[in-house]
């Protein structure tokens, strides 16, 4: 998965002006995906980065997670984190109820 500067320089690649009013191919849709789902993954990622460091109280978000995830590795005890992800998963999933009604 590409990921920063590698991931924008792939859009910019993808990226083509087209003319004013170009009639669709196979090619140029298979392209069009290609660029809508690319695009996505910027997003979905920028609004990763943004929640993950996030001031939670008065910490952030990382840091918090990351203190955790080295107690976890120096004790061998990784419950914590598997509560962290769980934890984390039930807010994005209550967000998602909370948006669209539902993510099924």
């Amino acid at each position: 998965m590409l990921t920063g500067d590698a991931l924008l320089a792939k859009v910019k690649e993808l990226t083509v002006t087209e003319p004013t009013k170009p009639i669709p191919t196979e090619q140029s849709i298979g392209r069009t995906q290609r660029e809508t789902t690319i695009t996505k993954e910027l997003m979905t990622e920028d609004k990763f980065l943004n929640w993950f460091d996030e001031l939670e109280g008065f910490v952030f978000r990382s840091e918090r997670f990351y203190d955790d995830f080295d107690y976890a590795a120096e004790t061998k005890d990784y419950k914590k984190i598997v509560k962290w992800l769980q934890t984390a998963y039930e807010m994005g999933y209550n967000e998602g109820q909370r948006l669209y009604g539902g993510t099924e």
